[in-house]
């Protein structure tokens, strides 16, 4: 009986032992189980973000996946009046299958992209009747990602139907969970990024995880608009806002359509209606933003040039915080060679890297300034720019490091190119995008050496410094864009002199040994004898003397007509000049045509 009392005992603190060991396994695990006996539903959000293909060929096989051709356009320039564009449409994405819910002791949420901190989402669960959805389980449960534990409290040893969605945002609109609706209205899903999944769970003691993988239901389409082109930032302007669809003005329609959604079924129905409403872009002030818009359908792209981004109030902003605004709507055009059909699952990205548009005079398309070389790159903004927007510039604002170029060097620093002209080293062509601009030819800028100005300026010093020359020419195809400012609405040359050889490095303003040829301290009165103020600008082509390359060279002569000064402004001529002399650059673009 004594050994009998004793095995008893034992197999009791055996099991007290094993016991322990099973509660700690279960705590470690993250089981909790109610006192009642039901079972907490542990939850995990992710969606599955399709992968980024590139392929050579317009569709392939790959498991359960569709690969899609990543190029739907490839880049072409688009021609504008307020400004052009590099524009192209790519697919950035490969369609896969659904996922199903995981269940099991493991979690495989570690396999998929997590949903972001902050984003909301609405879980609902049901009764399973053999196969049959049946009466919703307790409420609506709404989750954020980053906050509470997700959980929910069921009984176990049972299946259930579940679904859950979510607009992608910090908060899943009211009107999306109203009780016991199981649909979305068409107004309430527009333009959102709709997400959704759906299944069946048994649960069973012990650990029970709902891995919820969020699949995408709408087309997106992702504007990726960029300044570095234009050379400054969009400003952060509240009205300006972006589109996407077919024709111009009163004829615009948006590609972007709306459904109602149908919760239960997972899917969109109805008849697919345009959304005409643009959508905002956001308030950094910044060269690269993205307006991202969702379809309930598969978004059809006409052939021909009837596709454009219509773009409403854009407004940059220098570096010294003045701000342009095109006060109206530019459309940028996509041509396409076939017309298109974008699935539904898929992302897309329709590119727009806006560039400064020049002024055509007589063919030639010029920029509507001399290039700069400047120390820092705010905003992402490459170094090398075209000041488009930059008026009448003083020569305190011109630097001999910055705006004068040996000839055929990538900085206004660097030694010329010592033998005949080299794409690789044209600063015009460095320019952003690369290949967009060249250096001009000398028969391009000898039709400006004797074309009469259609407008002169000479303004004589008033206080010090600062008295400027130039002319400029009234474009000859194409509108006049105003915002671009006083005097870069048209092509304006401002006659800034040169950077002799031998200058002085690191030399104060006003550079008396560093820049010359400038008559910058001509005052009106008293009449005085000034040496002539030259404009020079380099062309891509060798001179004919060794160590030359040829100039655009105009002159301001100085006489006075008894009373004050007056300048005049002949015509100049194609010049040899020493190619370590530093001269403006004055770019062209590298296609003087549109596309055809």
């Amino acid at each position: 009986m004594r050994n009998k009392n004793k095995f008893i005992c034992t197999l009791l603190l055996i099991g007290g032992f094993i016991n322990s060991i099973s509660s700690c396994s279960s705590r470690e695990d993250g089981v909790i189980t109610e006192p009642d006996g039901k079972t907490v539903l542990n939850i995990s959000a992710n969606v599955i973000e399709d992968e980024i293909v590139t392929l050579a060929n317009t569709a392939s096989q790959n498991g359960n996946r569709v690969l899609q051709n990543s190029v739907i356009t490839k880049e072409q320039i688009s021609y504008g009046n307020d400004f052009d564009a590099l524009v192209e449409i790519t697919a950035s994405s490969g369609k896969l299958s659904n996922t199903k819910a995981s269940l099991g002791n493991k979690s495989i949420a570690a396999t998929n992209p997590r949903m972001g901190n902050g984003i909301s989402y609405v879980v609902r669960i049901f009764q399973d009747n053999a196969g049959i959805r049946g009466a919703q389980i307790g409420p609506d449960y709404s989750f954020t990602v980053g906050g509470t534990t997700p959980k929910i409290t069921i009984d176990g040893g049972t299946k259930y139907q579940w679904y859950a969605f979510s607009s992608n945002e910090a908060t899943v609109p009211a009107t999306m969970i109203a009780a016991g609706k199981s649909v979305i209205d068409a107004p309430i899903s527009s333009n959102k990024d709709i997400l959704y999944a759906s299944g069946t769970i048994s649960t069973v003691s012990g650990n029970n995880y709902l891995d919820i993988n969020f699949k995408h239901m709408t087309t997106r389409i992702d504007v990726n608009i960029d300044s570095k082109g234009m050379f400054v930032p969009m400003s952060g302007n509240s009205d300006a806002t972006v589109n996407i669809g077919t024709y111009n003005g009163a004829a615009f329609t948006g590609i972007i359509t709306q459904q109602a959604f149908d919760l239960g079924t997972g899917t969109f129905y109805g008849g697919a209606a345009p959304i005409q409403s643009d959508k905002a872009l956001d308030s950094q002030v910044y060269s690269s933003k993205v307006v991202s818009f969702y379809s309930s359908s598969g978004v059809f792209i006409p052939s021909g040039n009837t596709l454009k981004v219509k773009l409403t109030n854009m407004e940059f902003k220098q570096f010294n915080n003045v701000l342009h605004k095109f006060n109206r709507v530019s459309y940028v055009t996509l041509p396409q060679n076939s017309s298109k059909l974008l699935g539904t699952n898929f992302k897309y990205n329709v590119n727009v890297r806006l560039i400064q548009s020049a002024v055509n005079v007589g063919g030639v398309l010029w920029a509507r300034n001399d290039i700069s070389y400047e120390g820092s790159n705010s905003y992402n903004i490459p170094n090398t720019r075209i000041n488009g927007f930059d008026g009448f510039q003083p020569i305190g604002n011109l630097y001999p490091t910055v705006y004068y170029w040996s000839w055929n060097a990538l900085t206004p620093a660097d030694a010329p190119n010592s033998s005949n002209y080299d794409t690789a080293q044209d600063p015009c062509v460095q320019l952003y995008p690369v290949g967009t601009w060249r250096m001009p030819t000398s028969v391009e800028a000898t039709a400006l050496t004797t074309k009469t100005p259609d407008n002169t300026r000479a303004t004589f010093s008033i206080y010090t410094n600062d008295a400027t020359f130039g002319i400029s020419f009234n474009h000859t195809s194409g509108a006049n864009t105003p915002e671009y400012g006083n005097p870069r609405s048209e092509l304006y040359i401002q006659y800034n002199g040169y950077r002799p050889v031998n200058y002085i490095p690191n030399e104060n303003s006003p550079y008396p040994n560093s820049i010359t040829g400038w008559a910058y301290t001509a005052k009106s009165t008293p009449i005085s004898t000034y040496p002539d103020t030259v404009g020079m600008f380099w062309t891509k082509d060798s001179g004919v003397a060794a160590g030359t390359a040829k100039a655009f060279v105009r002159r301001a002569v100085f006489s006075n007509n008894g009373i004050e000064n007056t300048v005049s402004f002949p015509a100049g001529n194609i010049q040899d000049i020493d190619k370590r002399t530093g001269l403006n650059i004055r770019c062209v673009r590298s296609v003087a045509a549109p596309n055809t």
